[in-house]
């Protein structure tokens, strides 16, 4: 380099390289040195920057131009006066008119790309202008991060200028992006307080301009606002936005007879949730979105588009996040938007809608609500009209599983209109056929029967033994049903549950009569020894614990129990049956026959040996033997230990014997010592019962300390 070259300062430098020969890298050069020299403040920054917004008009090819003028953004960031007093350097406001000067002058540019002439045609053209919208965006970016740019500046300095750029153009591509763009990099609260001019400009735009994206982003933005800052209620209500973002909406509608439906309802969508995010306590504003959606398209008949169709399921589920739905269903709009779908769709907003209810616990207080939500749901509960046969699979059980639980969503003050808003969904539960009844109905007994608690605890049986006798006979009847569909245990405890009901009110005829229909089920549908051994649990159980019963038909009740745990193929399952059955006979202070007791103990030790019998005969294990015996002991400590005098220690100990030393066989030939860990723990029962251990005294079976 010439050594004279070497002594220049900054601002020779700067006018050397304006002599440069071709334009473009001429201007790459101005940018860079005059961004050097602002930077050493060997230079005034204001005038340098005009002169660099000026100068760089020299460069007219629109790709070439766009990107000299990004070159000079990108230098100059940071190194644009922020500040509002006025100094050396300028201030903000010169700073906002280099940037804005620069934005106009690269949007100019952009939209010459699209008449320009180019090999590809106007396609071509649309899609390089679209790789290179980023570049213009840039100012855009530059004028949102100047911290001294406050809410009236940006609406006298910066704001009218954009609006006015953006509206000029005409085009329809810089229309969209840059309105966009500028909701997108500018502060939230400053479009709030901006609204007027926003929606005048939306106005403005090119009838082919897609205003859904731009007032959708607008509405999402304000309402994100809102849901981040719930004290700044009272800032949207002084801005009345809401209705001016209503009206806006409303305008574009009919100035736009030609709005494709998913335009128009994807409006409403973002409208709704701008309502539910600002007004989360007042469902008025929300009712409204929906009545202005409703009267847009309530009567255009069914909807068919699938994305419109997607977002009207948006519009009608998004409510229901925040409000009740039994007062969203109240609305007539709300059925007038549904009424536009067709049946998959109404399905898919009723699942929704359940879903919410479901999560939200949400109550139904009245007959006239319940009605309303059943025929609301009434996709899941009967199905599409043209509908052959149901697909039974795990979605569909998850789905009516669901529609079952709808009845324990019912509270009403009154117990009489409780059983009305039962007996109404009982009603819509029956038009949805057999499959779906199978689900649905086993919830309506237990619906009543909660009724029925009801009524014991506030004391109003007596008072209403009328309308109890009535409940009483719509539990016999759906609990029926549910026997004729079910051929699974679910229908014997809607009857045993009934059976506990009717005796705790004393109504024992119906008690005996639930447990007859429990009996009887169990012989004709329960074909495996699983259903079998699980619903004689249950049955015993609840018949221990019925007691207002005549003994005469306990009694027979009782022995029916007996008879099935001799009917079991299987000699172990006999066994545990067996001992369970004596619970039957002893129950402290209620019943106390230990001869029956003992009798179904020692069936059960008899079962048990017969299974140890057999494995000796066939050299094979073909029962837990240990563990049945170690079962059947800890029966007997407990009724002895319960006072059931008829159980000797004497047998008990015999017992013990036994389970001991099949205990010793099982460990020596397998190992475990499972069994032997649960004879342990039941033997510490016994401690000071039976007596210790001595040289010439019991065998070693007997329990020690």
């Amino acid at each position: 380099m010439d050594p004279q070259r070497r002594s220049l300062t900054l601002p020779e430098v700067y006018e050397l390289v304006q002599q440069a020969g071709h334009i473009v890298p001429r201007m790459y050069l101005i940018c860079l040195v005059g961004c050097v020299l602002i930077k050493s403040k060997a230079g005034s920054t204001k005038s340098i920057l005009t002169e660099l917004v000026e100068m760089t008009r020299g460069v007219q090819h629109p790709v070439r131009g766009l990107f000299v003028r990004s070159y000079l953004a990108q230098q100059s960031k940071d190194k644009l006066p922020d500040h509002v007093e006025s100094g050396e350097d300028g201030s903000v406001e010169d700073a906002i008119s280099f940037v804005i000067q620069n934005f106009t002058e690269m949007n100019k540019l952009w939209v010459r790309m699209q008449h320009q002439s180019m090999s590809g045609g106007p396609g071509r053209n649309e899609a390089e202008r679209k790789q290179l919208r980023d570049l213009v965006g840039k100012n855009l970016v530059l004028l949102s991060q100047l911290e001294s740019v406050d809410l009236p500046m940006y609406q006298k300095c910066i704001l009218p200028k954009l609006l006015e750029q953006i509206i000029n153009c005409k085009d329809d591509i810089a229309q969209q992006y840059l309105m966009d763009c500028m909701i997108q990099v500018f502060p939230d609260e400053f479009h709030l307080h901006s609204l007027d001019a926003l929606l005048e400009a939306c106005a403005q735009l090119s009838p082919t301009v897609n205003l859904r994206l731009i007032m959708s982003g607008l509405m999402n933005r304000l309402a994100e606002f809102a849901s981040e800052d719930a004290t700044g209620l009272e800032e949207f209500e002084s801005v009345d936005a809401f209705n001016k973002l209503s009206a806006s909406v409303s305008n574009i509608l009919s100035s736009r007879q030609d709005l494709p439906v998913l335009d128009g309802v994807s409006l409403y969508v973002s409208l709704v949730k701008f309502a539910v995010n600002v007004y989360p306590e007042d469902v008025a504003y929300a009712k409204a979105v929906l009545d202005s959606a409703a009267a847009a398209y309530g009567g255009r008949g069914k909807i068919t588009d699938r994305k419109a169709v997607s977002q009207v399921q948006v519009l009608l589920s998004t409510p229901l996040e925040q409000y009740e739905a039994v007062v969203l269903l109240s609305f007539t709009s709300y059925e007038q938007l549904l009424g536009c779908l067709e049946f998959p769709a109404k399905h898919t907003v009723a699942i929704s809608t359940l879903k919410q209810m479901l999560k939200k616990n949400s109550k139904i207080a009245n007959a006239q609500d319940v009605e309303r939500v059943m025929t609301f749901l009434n996709p899941l509960i009967v199905g599409e009209e043209e509908e052959d046969e149901v697909a039974l699979d795990e979605d569909f059980s998850e789905e009516q599983t669901m529609v079952s639980a709808i009845v324990h969503l019912i509270e009403c003050p009154d117990p009489g209109e409780q059983f009305q808003c039962i007996t109404i969904v009982r009603d819509h539960f029956q038009q949805g056929g057999i499959d779906r009844m199978k689900v649905t109905f086993p919830s309506l007994v237990f619906a009543g029967l909660k009724l029925v608690s009801t009524l014991q605890n506030t004391g109003e049986v007596e008072r209403e033994g009328k309308q109890l006798k009535t409940l009483f006979r719509f539990l016999y009847e759906t609990a029926a049903t549910v026997g004729h569909l079910s051929t699974t245990n679910t229908a014997i405890n809607c009857f045993l549950s009934c059976a506990k009901a009717a005796d705790d009110c004393k109504e024992t005829d119906l008690c005996y009569e639930f447990y007859t229909e429990a009996f009887m089920h169990y012989e004709e549908h329960l074909g495996t020894t699983k259903k079998q051994n699980d619903a004689l649990q249950v049955i015993i159980g609840t018949l221990r614990d019925s007691g207002n019963m005549s003994k005469e038909d306990w009694d027979r009740l009782a022995k029916k129990v007996v008879s099935y745990s001799s009917n079991f193929l299987r000699k172990q399952d006999q066994c545990r049956a067996h001992y369970r059955c004596a619970h039957l006979f002893w129950k402290v202070g209620h019943r106390e026959e230990g001869e029956q007791a003992l009798h179904c103990l020692e069936r059960a030790l008899k079962a048990a040996r017969a299974v140890e019998q057999l494995s000796r005969v066939t050299n094979q294990k073909v029962g837990p033997v240990a563990l049945l015996y170690v079962e059947v002991l800890d029966a007997h400590i407990y009724h002895h230990l319960e006072g059931n005098r008829a159980v000797t220690l004497e047998a008990i100990q015999g017992v013990l014997d036994a389970a001991s030393e099949e205990v010793a066989k099982e460990e020596s030939s397998s190992g475990s010592g499972d069994v032997g860990a649960y004879l342990e723990s039941t033997k510490q029962q016994l401690e000071g019962l039976l007596p210790r251990p001595t040289n010439n005294g019991p065998s070693a079976a007997t329990v020690s300390p």
